[in-house]
């Protein structure tokens, strides 16, 4: 099932500029105060040995398979988050990705030497 997050997110964007800023954007997924998009999934009788995460470009691909049971999401990911540097866990039943917000250029801050 492939689930594009980009309307979601666009209206919670505007939800924050108005001072209207939800918990959530969806039932699994949040941003929390450091800018983090958190996704969490309800996967019983999966462990970190049975579910397998990738990306490409801006997709994320969740698969997995345990105890007769298959897992099978696919996401797009704005490209205001890095998901080359998500992280992910199974604890008690429960996936989680995090995925942490892209520097912009005009956030990094360089010196340039004169000469």
């Amino acid at each position: 099932m492939n689930y594009n997050i980009d309307t979601l997110i666009d209206r919670l964007n505007y939800q924050s500029k108005n001072n209207h800023i939800p918990k959530s954007i969806s039932d699994n997924m949040n941003i929390d105060k450091d800018g983090m998009l958190n996704m969490e999934f309800d996967v019983p009788g999966f462990s970190k040995n049975t579910v397998t995460i990738k990306s490409a470009g801006n997709r994320l691909f969740i698969n997995g398979e345990a105890n007769g049971r298959t897992l099978n999401k696919e996401y797009n990911i704005q490209e205001r988050w890095d998901v080359l540097n998500a992280t992910a866990e199974v604890l008690n039943g429960v996936l989680t990705i995090s995925i942490p917000p892209s520097i912009r250029n005009e956030d990094k801050v360089k010196t340039i030497s004169v000469k």
